[in-house]
């Protein structure tokens, strides 16, 4: 016996109840029904649409949550210091600069350094408080700050300095003009650390203050301007980041 179109069929296919009956419910009707005149491989093919389109519309609204993954802070500008434990992270994610301790220490002695934060083991390219080293205290630990001159400054609360660059010195010792305000330190993705005016004139950069290590981009020669030497200094041993006794470069 064939099947004959029901009263509810009738009210569906009608144009005014088809306003009232949104695309949803007409496909579980469809399906419900075995003599409606829609075949399931319809159905199917637009409930796979419809599921496609949510799929999309689901990863599109995580990805816009989700934070970039290079987020980290690059820069230093002046107020804001560099405290121990902290770090700035290159935009490129390859490199670190912060503080770090070499092992069997004590009391903690730190040192602020340039190391690759993509590999676990802390493997260090640059240092900057060599000759002079900085001691962890609950009382004064050692903070890294750029000032309003243009200069790095590493110090503890109890003002005394590990280590600073001469930027403003250099700079009064020559025909350039002091900075302006809205200067800035970078960390490049070559491990380069660079402090730029507010036009982007670099000033002062860690490449030509080379420590035991080359990367690439440094060049090793003699200093226009000063006709200092740049060289590379071994660690004094593989815990100490002093200068050893063995140097490379241009005399």
């Amino acid at each position: 016996m064939g099947c004959s179109p029901t009263k509810h069929f009738d009210i569906v296919a009608s144009k005014p109840r088809l306003k009232a009956i949104s695309n949803h419910e007409k496909f579980f009707v469809c399906l419900a029904d075995p003599c409606t005149k829609t075949s399931h491989s319809t159905f199917i093919s637009e409930f796979s649409s419809l599921m496609e389109w949510s799929v999309i519309i689901y990863t599109t609204v995580l990805l816009l949550l989700l934070p970039p993954p290079c987020s980290s802070d690059d820069r230093l500008v002046p107020g804001k210091p560099l405290s121990p434990g902290a770090t700035i992270v290159s935009d490129g994610g390859s490199f670190a600069l912060g503080s770090f301790s070499p092992s069997n220490s004590t009391p903690a002695k730190l040192y602020l350094g340039i190391w690759y934060n993509d590999i676990p083991r802390l493997t260090v390219v640059w240092v900057a408080n060599r000759e002079t080293t900085a001691i962890n205290s609950t009382s004064s630990s050692p903070t890294l700050s750029l000032t309003n001159t243009s200069d790095f400054v590493l110090s503890d609360a109890e003002g005394r300095v590990f280590w600073t660059t001469n930027v403003a010195g250099e700079a009064s010792s020559s025909s350039s003009p002091a900075p302006a305000a809205g200067i800035n330190a970078v960390l490049l993705n070559n491990s380069n650390l660079v402090i730029r005016s507010p036009n982007g004139t670099t000033l002062w950069q860690s490449f030509e203050h080379p420590a035991d290590t080359v990367l690439p981009g440094m060049k090793i020669g003699i200093k226009f301007r000063t006709r200092v030497c740049e060289r590379l200094v071994s660690w004094k041993g593989l815990d100490d980041p002093s200068p050893g006794p063995f140097s490379y470069g241009v005399r």
